[in-house]
């Protein structure tokens, strides 16, 4: 049976549901279809109960300001949280303090131009050797931390993007790095309270046909069933980019008609990092333990929160550990 209704939002990431609550909010009939059986898209939290505090898989950090999270926090009544403690750097098989990590971060990044005529890859900028040899160091931890914290590959991404806020600068609020204690599922969750009826999970659209004031969706159950077909007079398209890059013929492709071709330009354009994590539940906190500090002479390490790995190929190393110590 065709479902007909106002607005038809396809993702049921952060940015789906925070469409969907705002048009609720503004009493227009909507429904979220989403592929996977949960909401969150790129947050995802596990729960263990050996722990005490929550296992973020996906996003986990609250970057600098980032007022419109931060409301969202407010107002779903979440426990934010900064992350204190000294970050580490190997060097071979000694522990060093980067006690001026952010400094020799911006004694680089602050020579990005963004009004440069011609933009260049980042990748080319670092090549022109900004700051000559007295800055061969920290050249690294900016390609490090392009690499790590932007998972962007430095020689597709824009000089004049990372000009524009790939750093917090002298900003001190923007080098702030917080946490939702109760894990960040919470964002999503309180997003999507109200709309417990209009999310449909399990569902993947199949294709959009578009004609002048409607829209037509075809959907598909997880269980690859047809599912009931929405017609609705506007649709908000939030799936990952890599969906909007599959060619028709693709597992998880939509199909939409008209093709979107005065967009696939755009698309072409976009690129979206590759990040692989690992989390490890150990046995004991070592690095604060009596031993350890007995062997360093010092107990310095008590206050690690970020190990940075040394390597000999930025792209396969060198992002930092995230060492709770909860």
């Amino acid at each position: 049976m065709l479902e007909r209704i106002d607005v038809a939002i396809i993702g049921a990431g952060v940015a789906g549901l925070s469409a969907a609550r705002e048009l609720h909010r503004h009493n227009v009939d909507v429904v979220v279809v989403e592929a996977r059986d949960r909401i969150g898209g790129r947050i995802l939290t596990q729960r263990d109960p050996a722990l005490p505090v929550p296992i973020e898989l996906g996003a986990e950090f609250i970057h600098g300001s980032a007022p419109e999270l931060r409301t969202v926090a407010d107002e779903a009544h979440l426990l934010v949280v900064d992350i204190e403690g000294r970050r580490y750097r190997a060097r071979g098989s000694e522990l060093e303090p980067m006690t001026d990590f952010w400094k020799q971060l911006d004694l680089v990044m602050r020579r990005l131009s963004s009004d440069r005529k011609h933009d260049r890859s980042f990748q080319e900028f670092l090549a022109s050797k900004p700051g000559g040899s007295s800055l061969a160091e920290p050249r690294k931890l900016a390609l490090q931390f392009v690499e790590g914290f932007h998972a962007a590959d430095p020689a597709l991404i824009s000089e004049r993007a990372l000009a524009g806020g790939g750093s917090p600068r002298g900003d001190e609020r923007e080098k702030r790095m917080s946490r939702i204690l109760g894990g960040l599922d919470g964002v999503p969750a309180w997003l999507a309270s109200g709309l417990t009826d209009r999310v449909r999970l399990s569902t993947s659209v199949t294709a959009v046909t578009w004609e002048d004031g409607r829209a037509h969706l075809e959907l598909r159950r997880g269980d690859g069933a047809a599912a009931d077909p929405i017609e609705a007079r506007a649709v908000v398209i939030t799936v990952p980019l890599g969906v909007l890059r599959a060619h028709d013929d693709e597992p998880g492709a939509i199909r939409f008609s008209p093709a979107l071709s005065a967009k696939k330009a755009a698309i072409g354009l976009l690129e979206m990092g590759s990040v692989v994590r690992v989390a490890l539940r150990m046995r004991e906190r070592f690095w604060v333990s009596e031993r350890l500090a007995k062997q360093l002479g010092d107990d310095s390490l008590d206050r690690l929160a970020f190990l940075h790995g040394a390597t000999t190929h930025s792209r396969y190393g060198g992002r930092p550990i995230r060492c709770s110590h909860r």
